[in-house]
């Protein structure tokens, strides 16, 4: 994770934990093993601002913003690791049919 993304609602960035890993280690290490484990999510760590970015100078419609969102890194830490431990177990629940969107897969494999 880069150091620099802007930190979400908790005011930590990425760059906080890894320059002090050795004092927060391992609260992160077992409120992701809660998750993981258990489910448990704490409802502080599951809070996102949602913001908008201008796209041009001087907007005058919202399609000149394009909206963000900024996650609390505990989150994007749980989330990521759930999202590698699905990995291995999507080909037994996506049918061999299912070509877009999923890794090792093309959905060029689809055109006769």
């Amino acid at each position: 994770m880069h150091t620099d993304k802007s930190p979400g609602p908790d005011g930590f960035s990425a760059g906080f934990f890894q320059s002090n890993w050795n004092l927060v280690g391992d609260v992160v290490i077992n409120a992701t093993l809660d998750f993981l484990n258990n489910g448990h999510l704490l409802k502080e760590i599951n809070n996102t601002f949602i913001t908008l970015i201008l796209k041009i100078d001087n907007p005058t419609r919202l399609v000149n913003f394009r909206p963000i969102s900024l996650c609390n890194t505990i989150y994007k830490i749980s989330s990521k690791t759930l999202a590698n431990r699905l990995k291995s177990h999507l080909n037994f629940v996506f049918s061999p049919f299912q070509t877009g969107f999923i890794n090792g897969r093309l959905i060029q494999d689809s055109v006769i």
